[in-house]
């Protein structure tokens, strides 16, 4: 693994260690992959939310990652990211992360090296092992493999506020949503959750089961009486994240449900890889041959 300028590379440790210190609870944190602001949950990368919660116990080189969960709080051992394997035959094997007991021998020697303006990268067996990303999956790889890129975090502290929003019951519906639990939808739904209510971000559960593609809590939702135009906080809908995403049954679905063609969102509010034009930012985002969508276009007085 290539050395980091030491000017660049900080401990993540001081709050740790001034928890420790005064016996506080250490502080929860999120680790949040700033290319597409997902969080990661342990073995995989999720939305950000109660659910993606850490917090680090231990000293540089022998951390334990905790999870931060109500049941792991109620078990003493708890439960932490660790390598799948401390066979010294798998060091230099791409393998995936597991969430397990911390008495777990893959869950007792991770460190955190970077800074806020950097980001943060988790290593283990003494700098050995780097942590990268493959999808949404969470695997271990030699830090010098150059196989894949070292996967660099953001280390987000959770205030009491955070975390008061992220146990929402808004929170964990949409949550639910973006994660494909049609059991804790079904039973949120149940307790009479509105299918529509919204989060910090403005979300409804439509949004995410959208983006993720799931047609089977689609149409649960919809079924509900979702409003498949509703939009997030900067003005992003349910179709034009599937159509994003290139899920065209999401699309071809919806048609037929009459959503609204909406304005052409302002270029702050386009997520990275959405600065194109309008012609073409429409006919990716909908399911129609281009002379029909080109007429419905000058209708809309949207083309010169």
């Amino acid at each position: 693994m290539k050395a980091l300028s030491s000017t660049l590379l900080l401990l993540a440790t001081t709050t740790f260690a001034a928890a420790e210190t005064t016996k506080k609870a250490p502080p929860p944190f999120l680790l949040q992959d700033a290319t597409d602001s997902l969080c990661m949950a342990g073995e995989d990368f999720r939305r950000c939310s109660i659910h993606t919660l850490w917090y680090v116990v231990g000293s540089p080189g022998s951390y334990q990652i905790k999870k931060r969960t109500q049941e792991a709080e109620q078990d003493e051992d708890g439960v932490c990211l660790a390598k799948k394997s401390c066979k010294d035959t798998d060091k230099d094997k791409i393998l995936p992360t597991v969430v397990t007991k911390c008495s777990h021998c893959g869950a007792k020697d991770w460190n955190i090296l970077g800074d806020s303006e950097h980001g943060y990268i988790l290593t283990a067996a003494d700098g050995h092992t780097c942590l990268i990303r493959v999808g949404k999956e969470v695997k271990t790889a030699p830090c010098d493999s150059g196989e894949k890129t070292q996967l660099t975090l953001q280390l987000q502290f959770a205030s009491a506020s955070d975390i008061t929003a992220m146990s929402s019951p808004a929170a964990r519906f949409i949550g639910a949503a973006s994660d494909g639990d049609k059991k804790a939808i079904q039973a949120l739904l149940k307790e009479g959750i509105d299918v529509n209510i919204r989060d910090w971000d403005e979300l409804t559960a439509f949004i995410p089961a959208a983006s993720s593609g799931d047609l089977e809590i689609v149409k649960l939702l919809q079924k509900e009486g979702a409003d498949i135009n509703a939009a997030d906080k900067d003005g992003i809908t349910a179709l034009m994240e599937a159509g994003v995403m290139d899920i065209q049954k999401l699309q071809n679905s919806w048609w037929n449900k009459e959503p609204k063609l909406m304005p052409w969102p302002s270029q702050a509010s386009l997520p990275c890889g959405w600065q194109q034009g309008k012609e073409s930012w429409i006919l990716s985002s909908f399911s129609f041959k281009k002379e029909q969508m080109l007429q419905i276009l000058e209708l809309m007085e949207l083309l010169p």
